[in-house]
């Protein structure tokens, strides 16, 4: 009989866009869950938005004219990153986020040793953070609607 349950992967890739409903950037809504790797319980959340008790964007206050990008928003990833801050070392992290990092939270993950594997559904426009994710050796994965996992370094199409 056929497992018809979603994927781990799945499970929590669909809890980061539930927590991606929460950003307030009218850009693009990200959201991030790290999961401890050993008990396979989601951690830590972040969403993307104004650092918080800031006003929420309008979408005329986002950037400055000439700018690319917002310059209000703290990324989901970063958010999620400073939650975990006590959590002790030794214990390995997965990050699930809605979009692939940027190489500004790319530099944030690399510096935080415990995260070991990256998973993402949609491709940022900018491959770079996931070759510099690779390039310092952290696994990353891009997760289909179905769940499966597309493996960035190899291209191979599998299950868990």
């Amino acid at each position: 009989m056929r497992d018809l349950r979603i994927s781990r992967h799945r499970m929590f890739l669909d809890m980061a866009k539930a927590a991606a409903q929460r950003g307030t950037c009218y850009r693009l809504q990200v959201g991030c869950i790290i999961v401890d790797d050993k008990s396979n319980q989601p951690i830590a959340m972040g969403y993307n938005g104004p650092p918080s008790g800031e006003e929420h964007c309008s979408g005329q206050d986002c950037r400055p004219e000439g700018v690319l990008g917002c310059i209000r928003s703290l990324h989901a990833e970063a958010n999620a990153l400073d939650r975990i801050r006590c959590m002790p070392c030794g214990v390995n992290l997965r990050m699930y986020v809605t979009d692939s990092p940027c190489v500004h939270c790319v530099e944030k993950i690399i510096k935080e040793p415990r995260i070991a594997e990256v998973f993402f559904e949609r491709e940022y426009r900018d491959p770079t953070g996931v070759d510099n994710l690779l390039e310092a050796s952290i696994d990353v994965f891009k997760v289909t609607l179905a769940g499966h996992l597309i493996d960035m370094r190899t291209g191979r199409f599998g299950d868990d």
